[in-house]
């Protein structure tokens, strides 16, 4: 039970701070002037109706609301612009669509996520609680028309219509660009961002390059190898196995081990690089120790284990960066290894203290192999290479179930990485 508390308290750590700022470089340009300075990217689930500006890092934030903003940008994460435009409120969820009629549209200004921004059309969306929508534009329209979706009941039927292949089609027709393999996948594109902007980026005759050079630089931010070094606090407890007579007095001994690791960092979500999954692998080497004692008889019972341990690990992560800033990002996070392990010189010996009684050393315990193990941990990236992370290990059993006492291994950890 021990192994999901730690987990469920790490997270909910991680996800409580996630309120704190995100500002990266970029520029607003309101409906006087354009200033420039850092913006307080979130990973809205909505269109945002105001964002925080500063104009330094260390100055005061300024807040600036949907009717005092025209356009912001930061390069890399984030493009949005203002428009007066029509938005269908009609839902798409099957589970809540239940009326044939479609509702009317509302009008209102709305701040638009700028998702391709070509010479022949600009993709957009718009985001709210009802459901996302996707709109274009092209030079000759002076605001953004929805693209066509809609779901809605026939009777005891469920429908579609998809007008959204037809207007991206005519606007292929328009530029001369509408090619067979064009049609075909423009007729079997689905509603979603990934799909559109790769019809969008074909009529506009390829990739925006200025685009994908600032994706780029913001994901390596974010997703990449890594190598480091580190030290394990590792603990060790003795304690009663499976049909033990013993009542045991536990008593941690701690040993300090050095280790080696390297992984990969994937951004699950590079536009504000919060949300990553960690795969790492890890080595190291330890003679461990654990003692305990077996006050319940009428003289003293020691037992003492030692053993060699070469361990090789394979760990995956999730890991949140609750605080970011351009030079400085704290994560945390955890996740499960996957350890296998290699014992020599492995003995116990139980030592009385009644008078005379010899020492009894059993050699060769059974230890276990294969163990998994839920690492907790907590970072800080500093200039986008140096991570100095730590973290804890809650207590695992290394002996097999067969062994008369169970040798629970716990650990704290320290440790430094340079990501590349």
């Amino acid at each position: 039970m021990k192994f999901p508390l730690a987990c469920l308290l790490s997270f909910s750590l991680a996800f409580s701070l996630s309120a704190q700022s995100n500002f990266q470089k970029g520029f607003i340009v309101t409906n006087q002037d354009t200033v420039h300075g850092y913006i307080n990217v979130r990973e809205w689930e909505k269109s945002p109706q105001e964002i925080d500006f500063k104009k330094t890092l260390d100055g005061p934030a300024q807040n600036f609301t949907v009717n005092q903003i025209q356009y912001f940008k930061a390069p890399g994460y984030c493009a949005y612009q203002r428009f007066f435009v029509s938005i269908s409120m009609n839902e798409v969820s099957l589970g809540k669509t239940s009326i044939s009629v479609r509702k009317p549209n509302v009008s209102d200004t709305v701040l638009m996520n700028i998702l391709s921004d070509g010479k022949n059309i600009k993709l957009f969306l718009y985001r709210d609680q009802v459901k996302p929508r996707f709109y274009y534009k092209t030079p000759g329209q002076n605001v953004p028309e929805e693209l066509y979706y809609d779901v809605y009941r026939d009777g005891g039927q469920m429908r579609v219509r998809e007008g959204y292949k037809n207007q991206l089609a005519q606007c292929a027709r328009s530029n001369q660009v509408l090619s067979k393999k064009l049609e075909t996948r423009i007729k079997r594109a689905a509603y979603s961002e990934g799909y559109l902007k790769k019809i969008v980026d074909e009529i506009n005759g390829g990739e925006d390059q200025n685009e994908r050079k600032e994706a780029i630089s913001v994901e390596k931010q974010s997703t990449g190898f890594f190598i480091g070094v580190g030290i394990n606090r590792n603990m060790l407890t003795l304690d009663n196995g499976t049909g033990s007579n013993f009542s045991l007095n536990a008593t941690k001994k701690s040993t300090y081990v050095p280790y080696f690791f390297a992984g990969y960092d994937i951004a699950i979500k590079p536009q504000t690089g919060r949300l990553f999954f960690r795969f790492d692998l890890a080595f190291s080497k330890a003679t461990l120790k654990s003692t305990t004692e077996d006050n319940s008889m009428s003289y003293p019972l020691t037992v003492n284990y030692t053993f060699k341990q070469s361990n090789t690990s394979f760990g995956a992560n999730l890991l949140y960066n609750f605080y970011s800033a351009p030079t400085v990002k704290i994560r945390a996070g955890a996740g499960l290894r996957a350890n296998f392990s290699t014992y020599k010189k492995a003995n116990y010996v139980f030592v009385t203290g009644y008078p005379g009684a010899p020492r009894v050393q059993e050699s060769e315990p059974a230890m276990a192999n294969f163990w998994l193990s839920i690492p907790i941990r907590l970072s800080c990236l500093l200039y986008k290479h140096y991570e100095i992370g730590a973290g804890y290990i809650p207590a695992v059993n290394l002996s097999e179930p067969s062994e008369p006492f169970h040798n629970n291994l716990s650990a704290f950890f320290l440790g430094v990485n340079y990501h590349f």
